[in-house]
């Protein structure tokens, strides 16, 4: 851009040094034509300034939508380890939680079990009163409550 703008100046000085033409109107429109000429290269010049801007722009823009995929993309990676420990873990939990309660339905019974062994626990006299009675209603000929066929 400077490089054009000094090359044109450069053409300018040149045609206006090497002109011997004495005429006021041969200088006045080479005057004219090296104004015209660095009106054109400083618009050539803001031109390319403007691009280049608009290029560095366009580049930010495209720096931070990268960044922004890039943080997405981070985000969806840790969702998935997230539902990948998830589904490991939810099979366990269940196995876990069944075998639980196949213990404690196999449990269940020796527990009945030894409830009743437990109150079972009787003294010597409430087992021959027990024995007695029992005896005595399965006897033919009971003795205690007497005979119920008339």
């Amino acid at each position: 851009m400077k490089l054009i703008l000094i090359v044109g100046v450069t053409l300018i000085g040149l045609l206006m040094a090497g002109s011997s033409d004495p005429s006021s109107v041969s200088k006045n429109q080479n005057q004219q034509s090296s104004t015209a000429w660095l009106e054109l290269l400083e618009q050539q010049a803001q031109q390319q300034s403007a691009q280049t801007q608009q290029m560095a722009e366009l580049q930010e823009q495209w720096q931070a939508e990268r960044t922004r995929l890039d943080e997405q993309r981070d985000l969806l990676e840790v969702d998935r380890q997230q539902l990948a420990q998830q589904r490991i873990r939810e099979p366990v939990i269940a196995h876990s939680i069944e075998g639980i309660g196949l213990l404690a339905l196999s449990l269940l019974p020796l527990v009945v079990s030894a409830l009743l062994l437990a109150k079972s626990n009787r003294t010597d006299e409430e087992n021959v009163i027990a024995e007695t009675l029992m005896g005595d209603l399965m006897s033919n000929q009971p003795r205690l409550f007497g005979s119920t066929e008339k």
